[in-house]
């Protein structure tokens, strides 16, 4: 009796069904995040630029507080957290980090984008947001007393280009 030659893989129903690794192109990426305290703020989620290509985006999920002064938000402080809270003593005007802060940690393409959320539970005062060169806004900059405001940054300028965000107001 002739025994049956080995073929890889198995056999299912009359088939043969392929047990070969799969290999990724090199446009797939895993890898760490470069900013190891901005990561342990939230997790990446994946997305896609205008060309198919996979790109990581950083969702931040922590709740810190938003000081009570006029001063730029703290980069660390914000992107990790992703939501900030405030209740401040009178009415307050808070630039958010640089465009380059955005850049190099949570904004590292074109069209990536950073969702936060700054909530103003003070039943008097409004905080204004505002932001530096490079920084456009698309809808109300106003947190009114006892609401939130829910932000989407989106990088408009590719790495090689100048520096150009728009902060478009979503709620």
């Amino acid at each position: 009796m002739a025994r049956k030659k080995n073929r890889n893989g198995f056999r299912h129903v009359g088939r043969s069904v392929d047990t070969e690794p799969v290999t990724l192109t090199k446009d797939v990426v895993i890898s760490k995040a470069a900013n190891t305290d901005i990561a342990s703020g939230g997790f990446t989620t994946l997305a896609f630029d205008l060309n198919g290509k996979a790109i990581r985006e950083f969702q931040g999920r922590k709740v810190n507080t938003l000081p009570d002064d006029d001063n730029t938000i703290n980069a660390l402080l914000f992107f990790q957290a992703g939501i900030l809270v405030g209740d401040p003593t009178a009415d307050r005007g808070k630039n958010l980090p640089s465009v380059a802060d955005f850049f190099s940690n949570v904004l590292p393409t074109l069209l990536s984008a950073f969702d936060f959320c700054i909530v103003n539970e003070d039943v008097d005062h409004i905080v204004t947001i505002g932001g530096g060169t490079g920084t456009s806004f698309s809808g109300s900059r106003r947190i009114l007393p006892g609401t939130s405001g829910f932000f989407r940054a989106i990088r408009l300028s590719t790495p090689a280009e100048t520096n150009d965000m728009r902060v478009v107001r979503l709620a």
